[in-house]
Parts: structure tokens; C-alpha cells; sequence
């Protein structure tokens, strides 16, 4: 048995790393926008929105790309294509990863906090201004990976896993349950 993401699932199949068994998509994590809580929540619901949140923030921090941070890889290509990256930048602090993003937003009060949906709720769910816009949407698909052939008790973990008790649990803990 073997939980991790769908790409990484579908491409061990595919070179024969993975045989005789069935994926199931368990749901999708979301990167996200965080704010502290106590000041005013930011419109981010649009490209246009979120740019003048951005824009109007003193004070951002986002998980290191350098360090294969996805959504900070994917935070850097938000703000470029927003046309804004340079004056992001400039009042940005790149921290080494989602934890050290939402302490910086909890403890220091930076304004905007990016890191992924669940690593918000984890920290304070009172944090969380929402997923990027559409348009802009990172989501990594988890899935559950199993061979056909396996034992009872791993067929009742299994069900469990994909039950709508933990489909509920994984939306409360920011996971956009599988469609």
C-alpha cells in the first residue's frame, strides 16, 4: 500500500515499478493564501484582487523555490505573470519552508503568507484567506495506490481511507476531496 501523489503513482505504473494494482484518488491539496488573523481578510478571489493584495501587503513570505518548495515555484510564476514580481520581491521573505511561512504570519505579522491549505488550517484555521483565484489554482492529487492481492486488514484500511468519513476529515484539514 502506498499513499503519495497521482503523478508519481501513474508514472511507477507506466516503467512497471508499480504492477497489479489500482490507484484511487484520496483529494487535492490546495495552495493558499494566509493573513493573521485580527487584521482585515484579503480579497483574493480574482487575478485583479489578488494582485492588489499583494500589492497593498507590507510584508510577504512564501516557501523557498530554491529548496523545491511547490508553491513557491508556483508563487514566483503566479507574480510573474501578474506582472508584479519585482515589487513582490522586494518586500517578500522567502522562508525555508510552510511552517516557518505561517510562523512568520502568526508570530511576526507579515500580511500574506503562501503556502499550501492545509499547512494554514494546521497552524490556524482563522489564517486562512482562501485558495489562489482559478486561474492560478496549484493542486497536488493524492491518491492510494494498492496491489489487488492484499490481505483483509489492508482492504479495511483501504476502505477507510476512501470512505465519506475521511473524505469529510480531509476537507476539515484543507483537502479538496476526490471528484
Amino acid at each position: 500500500m502506498l499513499i503519495t501523489t497521482l503523478p508519481v503513482i501513474n508514472d511507477a505504473e507506466k516503467t512497471g515499478k508499480l504492477q497489479d494494482g489500482t490507484p484511487y484518488r484520496l483529494g487535492d491539496s490546495l495552495a493558499g493564501i494566509a493573513y493573521p488573523p485580527g487584521s482585515a481578510k484579503p480579497d483574493i478571489s480574482t487575478a485583479e484582487k489578488l494582485k492588489a493584495a499583494l500589492l497593498s501587503a507590507k510584508r510577504i513570505a512564501f516557501s523557498d523555490p530554491a529548496r523545491g518548495a511547490t508553491v513557491g515555484i508556483h508563487f514566483m510564476k503566479v507574480i510573474e505573470s501578474l506582472g508584479i514580481k519585482d515589487q513582490v520581491l522586494r518586500k517578500s521573505t522567502v522562508a525555508k519552508d510552510g511552517v516557518e511561512t505561517m510562523r512568520l504570519v502568526l508570530e511576526e505579522k507579515f500580511d500574506i503568507g503562501v503556502t499550501q491549505v492545509s499547512e494554514i488550517l494546521q497552524a490556524s484555521p482563522e489564517a486562512v484567506a482562501g485558495p489562489f483565484p482559478k486561474e492560478f489554482e496549484l493542486a497536488t492529487t493524492y491518491a492510494l495506490w494498492h496491489r489487488e492481492n492484499i490481505s483483509p486488514a489492508a482492504k479495511a484500511f483501504a476502505a477507510l481511507l476512501t470512505s465519506p468519513a475521511s473524505r469529510t476529515k480531509l476537507e476539515a484539514n484543507g483537502i479538496r476531496p476526490a471528484r
